[in-house]
């Protein structure tokens, strides 16, 4: 959406005359500055949708205005380009731009941060206004031209914001939209209280996730959404914070239905690395099949192999009936002949000559060979 002219309703006209299309309820959303000039526009009934800047370079402008947009930031390596850079941050009132500007003086030479430090650090603790966060049940919302029916209730939202942060509402309101001058989404099967978390995150970026439950749901919901960085903070939290051994296995599992494959195998690694601390857990018995095979048969588990057995064993009898098969059929599955864990498994029975008289030990090792 950076420079698009989709709903685009302001225009600024830079150097050269080149025109950058932008969208107000961006701007001021993100802006106090820009919230109060379009305030004050609409209070006089001004229309002028076109705004001069002069004296500033396009590519710091496009810097600033994509922060605004995406708050994702690229440093200019050319020192001019980030001094104006730190100017407009300042004018516009972008805190976390500064922040971000803060990282980035810190890795240039003594002599630009000293230049460039002082202008930056007194702006650091001030607080921006979300006077534009959608608001339940009030259409006096700044430029709001949608809203979202939810259990009967509506937010009063901006298509704009939406559709540059969420693939769904971006196919949603695309062109069929527009040409059909519809102004409601009603949105069924999820919950009113996690569409106000959802809306809170789509405006500010931040969310605060608590418990290994909320960030379950949270990642059903961004995947239904399809918005990717609220996905990225859901997995960073389940596998910084919530791995662990009595939980693994279980969100292991989940992994399948989430379709995810770095949490997939971040949880794999955890399990891998921590074999019998994690089997365990009463996790460990729920385990599915497909992802406890993969494990074992990959030849990277470093534990005592008769206790990894005996592991084995125990889920193998847990599971035999619920997958209908005998005892011996499933553990014969799980732990096939010629496989690097049975030739380990071999070799260490051998060391205890009594194992031999074990008949599940000798079905195993029979293809072994």
């Amino acid at each position: 959406m950076v420079n698009n002219p989709s709903y685009s309703d302001v225009v600024f006209l830079l150097e050269d005359q080149k025109k950058v299309h932008a969208h107000k309820v961006v701007l001021a959303s993100r802006s106090s500055y820009f919230r109060k000039l379009f305030e004050y526009q609409s209070s006089q009934k001004e229309s002028n949708s076109v705004i001069p800047i002069e004296s500033t370079h396009v590519k710091s402008f496009m810097v600033v205005l994509e922060f605004m947009y995406t708050d994702r930031v690229k440093l200019p390596e050319d020192y001019h380009l980030l001094q104006e850079v730190l100017q407009l941050a300042h004018k516009y009132e972008l805190i976390p731009l500064q922040h971000q500007l803060l990282k980035g003086i810190a890795k240039r030479s003594p002599k630009e941060k000293h230049t460039l430090w002082n202008d930056i650090v007194s702006l650091c603790n001030n607080n921006t206004d979300n006077a534009l966060w959608p608001k339940l049940d009030n259409a006096n919302v700044p430029f709001s031209d949608v809203t979202l029916l939810v259990e009967g209730k509506t937010f009063y939202c901006h298509k704009c914001i939406l559709s540059s942060r969420s693939w769904y509402f971006a196919t949603l309101l695309g062109h069929q939209w527009r040409e059909s001058n519809q102004n409601e989404i009603c949105i069924q099967n999820v919950p009113f209280e996690n569409v106000q978390v959802l809306l809170s995150f789509l405006y500010s970026n931040f969310i605060q996730i608590q418990t290994l439950q909320e960030a379950l749901e949270l990642h059903k919901m961004a995947q239904f959404f399809s918005i990717e960085t609220l996905l990225y903070q859901c997995e960073q939290f389940i596998s910084d914070i919530a791995i662990d051994y009595d939980t693994v296995c279980m969100l292991w599992n989940c992994t399948l239905q989430l379709g995810t494959e770095t949490l997939q195998e971040n949880c794999k690694s955890f399990f891998m690395k921590n074999f019998m601390e994690c089997s365990n857990s009463s996790g460990f018995l729920e385990l599915e099949k497909d992802l406890l095979k993969g494990a074992l048969n990959g030849g990277e588990i470093d534990e005592d192999d008769a206790q990894m057995f005996e592991a084995v064993k125990k889920w193998c009898q847990y599971n035999a009936t619920k997958l209908g098969m005998s005892f011996n059929e499933i553990l014969l599955e799980m732990l096939p002949p010629r496989t690097l864990f049975n030739q380990r498994i071999k070799y260490a029975v051998l060391e205890a000559v009594d194992n031999l008289h074990d008949p599940i030990l000798r079905m195993l090792l029979s293809g072994a060979n």
